[in-house]
């Protein structure tokens, strides 16, 4: 984040033109008319601020125009929607109750509460034999890999019933099979779960009652619930809900779980990488390596005060 936020603040103004360019010439082909100068480009971040002093930094540093925060709001019942057990969980999650994953029908990872309800009643689902989601609303239909009369979900019972007759037929090893089995049974039905809450705390019963809840890692830090007005005096430095005073900076956090992703797309690996993947995860590599030194760099430029660790 933070060599990415650099080239912004020295390129803003680049950014500003280019975009007016673009802006006025898509203006005039399509109104007739161009404006003389470009409006305000305003710039803001989001992303694993946990701290007054992070928050104050950011603005400062950067010279952002805002900063948002977003996990820590899922403790404030006043600006989310959860359920009383799903809220007590996050409040309770710790930095392992919050993982990378591969729930999503979509293919598209996000982190997810290991421990929640979804996550339970799948593995109850899975261990009686039985996986997959009955898809009673379809919005997420869209592979097809088999030939049925409409798409599949493939968080869906009828698509992991196939894929694993399928899986069933390779000749894999067992370790082989196990690994692809859990890939299959790992997706999560996001059409009713991502809503489950609501289902909840309304008393809806066509919606689920299993809510899957996906928090950014930041939250392991923070476990209070707490009021909008208790939230926002955290962010402005008012009062604490840290629960551990000796969280790592945002930054090296970042970089933590940079490195753990990277080191996770080797980590029992049995396929041979295309070309174009050995390509992606060099230059990831090499984007984390930069980083470092970018942060190494960091460190001695700026005059750390109080404020700032």
């Amino acid at each position: 984040m933070g060599p990415i936020l650099e080239e912004f603040k020295n390129r803003r103004n680049e950014l500003t033109d280019e975009s007016f360019d673009l802006f006025n010439k898509a203006l005039f082909e399509k109104k007739g008319y161009k404006l003389d100068k470009p409006p305000y480009v305003g710039i803001t971040a989001q992303g694993g601020i946990g701290t007054a002093e992070e928050h104050q930094f950011l603005l400062e540093h950067y010279k952002l125009d805002a900063v948002g925060w977003g996990s820590p709001f899922l403790l404030v019942p006043e600006a989310v929607n959860i359920d009383p057990v799903s809220l007590e969980k996050l409040a309770s999650a710790g930095e392992k109750d919050i993982e990378r994953s591969i729930v999503s029908p979509l293919g598209i990872p996000f982190y997810n509460l290991l421990n929640s309800v979804s996550e339970q009643k799948k593995a109850e689902r899975n261990s009686s034999g039985r996986p997959g989601s009955i898809c009673t609303k379809g919005y997420l239909r869209f592979n097809t890999e088999f030939s049925t009369d409409n798409p599949l979900c493939t968080a869906s019972r009828e698509y992991q019933e196939k894929k694993i007759e399928q899986l069933q037929n390779l000749g894999l090893s067992e370790d082989k099979y196990r690994e692809e089995y859990n890939r299959i049974t790992a997706k999560a039905c996001l059409c009713k779960d991502l809503s489950g809450s609501i289902g909840i705390n309304y008393q809806i019963k066509a919606e689920s009652e299993n809510p899957l809840v996906c928090p950014g890692p930041n939250l392991a830090f923070f476990s209070k619930i707490a009021s909008l007005g208790d939230m926002v005096g955290h962010i402005y430095g008012k009062l604490n809900l840290l629960v551990k005073n000796n969280r790592p900076h945002m930054y090296l956090n970042e970089l933590k779980l940079s490195i753990l992703q990277l080191t996770n797309e080797f980590a029992g690996s049995t396929i041979e990488f295309s070309a174009s993947k050995i390509e992606a995860l060099k230059n990831t590599y090499n984007n984390i390596l930069e980083g470092i030194d970018y942060y190494k760099g960091l460190v001695s430029e700026i005059k750390w005060e109080k404020e700032y660790l």
